[in-house]
C-alpha cells in the first residue's frame, strides 16, 4: 500500500506520540520495526530491538504452554489479545496488555504487536507480588522465589535439613496427547497432593514436571518415611477427561551441610541422586553420594563426544555370524555398532547405547547404522553372499520414531532382497502401545522384511500378544545361556522358548553361546541356530566374508 508524503508524516507522527508500544515481527518472531513508546517500555535501544525476539511473544516469563496456545490462536484466528507478564532490559517486571494481529505483505507473513503497560492498573501490590512468586501452571512457588525461601530456611536451621527433588516420569506425554490445559490441571493436582503430604508450604516448582521439597528431620529413617509417603500419593490415579491415568516418580535426596551449603548445591546433588534412582526403577529414591557427580560429569563428556562421533568417523560396524549348528553353515549375521574414540579408545556399547537412547541422540546413530548396513549388504551381494540374513537392531526410541518407516523404505525397499533383512526389536519397545507396535510391524512385513524379538524372556513376554505379532524369530537372551550348564531353571526356560517357537511356527536362535558344552545342550533342546563366541566373535567386513566362505564351502 502506497501513502502520500502527507499521510506518511501523519503515520510517523502517530507512531511517535501514541501511548501504546508498536512492533512488527516476521515469521521467525524477529522484530523488524518498533516505535519510540515500545523502546521506552522495553528499555531497549532501536539497535538492540531490531532483529531480537520479544519475550512477550516467546520464551518469556510464562510457561511454554502459554506461548504455544498464544500462537495457535494467532495462526487460527489471525488475532490474539491478553495480559502478558514480561520484564524490561533492567529486569523489572511489568504487565502488558498485548494484541497480536497477523497480516501479509506480499507473500510474507508478518505480525503487528500493540502493547500497553498496565502494571499500575493492577489492584494491589500484593497481587503483583503473588504473580511474581507463583508458578502459574502449579499454583505454588516458582523456582526463583522458591530458591529464595529455601535459602532463608537454611539460615534459620542450624543443622538437619533434607532437600528432595521429585521428578514425574514421562509427563511430556500428557500435553502432547491431551493439550497444555489438561497438563496444567494435572500439575496443580500433583502440587496439591505434595503440599498435603508435607503439611506446609516448603515446596516449589523447579521446572514443569519437577518439584523441590525441603524439611527439617531428626534422623534418616524420618527422611525415608517421608520419601515413601511422597511416592505413595502417586498410587492414586489422576483423572483426565474421565479417564484414570497413573504416573510414576523418582526422588533424589541431599542433606544440608553433608551435601551442600546453598540451594544450588543441594538441588544439583539431589538431581544427581534422582538420576541414580532412575537406574533402579520407577517409584524409588536415592540419597546423594559424592561419586554420583563424577558419574554425571563422565556421562556428559561421553555424550559430548558421542554427538561428534559420526562426523569424526569414529563409528564402525562389525558382524557376528549366526550359524546353523546342524548344517555347520553361516545363515546370518547380526550387525553391531562399535565406537572407537581417539581419547577413550574402544567404548563398550553397553556404556554409550543406553545413554544415547536416554538423551535422544539414538535416532541419528540408528540412521547411520541403517545406511551402513545397506552398504554392507551390497558388498555381500558383490561377494556372492545372497543366502545370509542381516539382522539389524532397532532401539525402542527408533521404533516409535515416525520417520523410521519412510527411512527404512528409502534405504532398502526395491534396492535389496528385503526378505534377507531382519530387524531385531526388544520386548520393551512395544509394551507401552501394542496397537501402534502392530501397525509398525505389519508395515515392515508388507515391505518383505523379517522381524525378530530380541532378548526374549527378559521383558514383557505376554503369550496373548505374542501370537498377534507378525514376527519370524525369537532370540534367546544371553542371560539364559550363561549358566545353562549348572542352572536347571535356565534349561527349563530355554526348552520352553524352543517349544513355544515350534508351536507358533517361529525360528529360534540362542545368543551368547561360548563353549561346545553350551552349544551341544542348546542344540539337544531343539535350537540349532547359534550365535556367540563359540563360533566367532563379531568380525569386520572382510573377516566376515572370509568366515562365510570357510563355513559355506559347497
Amino acid at each position: 500500500m502506497k501513502f502520500s508524503k502527507i499521510n506518511k508524516k501523519l503515520i510517523d507522527l502517530y507512531m511517535d506520540s501514541t501511548s501504546e508500544g508498536v512492533f512488527v515481527i516476521n515469521s521467525q518472531k524477529e522484530i523488524t520495526f518498533v516505535n519510540n513508546r515500545y523502546l521506552e517500555i522495553s528499555g531497549l535501544t532501536n539497535k538492540e530491538a531490531i532483529g531480537s525476539v520479544p519475550t512477550s511473544v516467546l520464551n518469556g516469563w510464562h510457561d511454554p504452554g502459554f506461548y504455544i496456545r498464544m500462537w495457535e490462536t494467532i495462526e487460527s484466528n489471525g488475532f490474539w489479545e491478553d495480559e502478558v507478564w514480561d520484564s524490561n532490559k533492567q529486569k523489572k517486571l511489568y504487565v502488558l496488555n498485548q494484541k497480536i494481529i497477523h497480516f501479509k505483505e506480499g507473500s510474507k507473513n508478518l505480525y503487528l504487536g500493540i502493547v500497553s503497560d498496565i502494571t499500575t492498573k493492577l489492584k494491589t501490590l500484593q497481587e503483583l507480588q503473588y504473580l511474581e512468586e507463583i508458578d502459574q501452571s502449579t499454583n505454588i512457588s516458582n523456582r526463583f522465589f522458591g530458591e529464595k525461601k529455601l535459602k532463608e530456611f537454611l539460615k534459620e536451621k542450624i543443622t538437619k535439613v533434607a532437600v528432595i527433588l521429585l521428578d514425574v516420569n514421562n509427563f511430556s506425554l500428557i500435553p502432547e496427547t491431551f493439550g497444555h490445559v489438561q497438563a496444567d490441571l494435572i500439575l496443580r493436582d500433583i502440587a496439591d497432593r505434595l503440599k498435603s503430604s508435607l503439611n506446609n508450604e516448603n515446596i516449589f516448582t523447579f521446572v514443569q514436571d519437577r518439584f523441590v521439597l525441603y524439611f527439617s528431620y531428626s534422623d534418616l529413617e524420618e527422611i525415608e518415611t517421608k520419601a515413601f509417603e511422597l511416592i505413595d500419593i502417586f498410587h492414586e490415579p489422576f483423572n483426565i477427561k474421565g479417564n484414570d491415568f497413573f504416573l510414576s516418580v523418582n526422588l533424589g535426596i541431599s542433606l544440608f551441610r553433608d551435601d551442600g551449603l546453598t540451594p544450588e548445591e543441594l538441588i544439583k546433588n539431589a538431581d544427581s541422586a534422582m538420576q541414580e534412582s532412575r537406574k533402579e526403577e520407577f517409584n524409588t529414591f536415592s540419597f546423594y553420594e559424592p561419586t554420583m557427580n563424577e558419574s554425571v560429569v563422565e556421562q556428559f563428556q561421553i555424550l559430548s563426544d558421542l554427538r561428534k562421533s559420526i562426523e569424526r568417523k569414529e563409528l564402525k560396524m562389525v558382524y557376528q555370524p549366526q550359524v546353523d549348528s546342524g548344517l555347520s553353515r553361516t545363515v546370518g549375521a547380526e550387525a553391531l555398532i562399535r565406537w572407537d574414540n581417539k581419547e577413550r579408545g574402544s567404548v563398550a556399547p553397553s556404556k554409550f547405547i543406553p545413554l544415547a537412547e536416554k538423551k535422544g541422540i539414538i535416532t541419528p546413530i540408528g540412521e547411520w547404522v541403517l545406511r551402513n548396513s545397506y552398504t554392507q549388504y551390497k558388498i555381500w551381494e558383490e561377494n556372492n553372499i545372497k543366502d545370509t540374513t542381516m539382522s539389524i537392531n532397532i532401539s525402542g526410541a527408533q521404533f516409535h520414531d515416525k520417520r523410521l518407516l519412510p527411512l527404512i523404505k528409502n534405504i532398502f525397499y526395491n534396492k535389496v532382497d528385503t526378505t534377507m533383512i531382519e530387524f531385531e526389536i526388544t520386548e520393551s519397545a512395544f509394551v507401552d502401545d501394542i496397537d501402534v507396535a502392530l501397525k509398525i510391524m505389519h508395515s515392515l512385513k508388507d515391505m518383505g522384511f523379517k522381524l525378530a524379538i530380541d532378548d526374549f524372556g527378559t521383558g514383557f513376554s505376554s503369550l496373548g500378544y505374542l501370537k498377534k505379532f507378525p514376527i519370524d524369530k525369537l532370540k534367546i537372551d544371553k542371560s539364559f545361556v550363561d549358566h545353562i550348564l549348572t542352572d536347571p531353571g535356565d534349561v527349563a526356560i530355554v526348552k520352553t522358548i524352543v517349544t513355544l517357537a515350534r508351536y507358533l511356527d517361529l525360528k529360534v536362535i540362542a545368543e551368547g553361546v561360548e563353549t561346545i558344552e553350551q552349544k551341544n545342550l542348546i542344540q539337544n533342546l531343539g535350537c540349532s541356530l547359534i550365535q556367540g563366541f563359540y563360533y566367532s566373535k563379531p568380525l569386520d567386513s572382510s573377516d566376515f566374508i572370509n568366515f562365510y566362505n570357510q563355513t559355506n564351502i559347497k
